[in-house]
């Protein structure tokens, strides 16, 4: 018998005519979205949580979806749900501008490429005084 290849006996063609690479729309991006929740996401759902200009105005699957993609996409995503919808960079600005995910002063990466300006309040924070705190200070202002 003669020696075949292991692709050939398992009847797996790897000729480069036969393979086909499949590129469904919005791949990664339901990944990140669907990613452990019970409720799966189609692309219409996707699609429609992007329309308007208010996250405000979304309701809670909709803003679920919009928080997961400004909390883990990267432009490539936003890239590629430009291209296969009819959204526009401006209008998801927009969304941006008006979620509570642009608040957040520790990850500004989608005012870069949004190409948006948000100023941010810097968080005030107050120090307890404690009695001990107190008394020290007491205690210096005597000496």
């Amino acid at each position: 018998m003669a020696k075949q290849p292991i692709a050939h006996v398992h009847g797996i063609r790897l000729g480069t005519r036969c393979i086909q690479k499949t590129e469904e729309p919005l791949l990664h991006l339901r990944q990140i979205i669907n990613r452990n929740i019970e409720r799966h996401y189609s692309l219409a759902d996707i699609t429609k949580a992007f329309e308007g200009e208010d996250y405000r105005e979304k309701n809670e699957d909709q803003k679920l979806i919009l928080d997961r993609f400004f909390a883990e996409a990267d432009e490539s995503d936003l890239r590629e749900l430009l291209a296969t919808s009819r959204l526009s960079k401006q209008s998801i600005a927009n969304l941006y501008r008006t979620s509570s995910y642009s608040k957040n002063p520790l990850d500004t990466r989608w005012d870069t490429i949004l190409e948006v300006t948000i100023e941010r309040q810097p968080k005030k924070f107050v120090i307890k005084k404690t009695k001990a705190a107190e008394l020290i200070a007491k205690k210096r202002s005597i000496a």
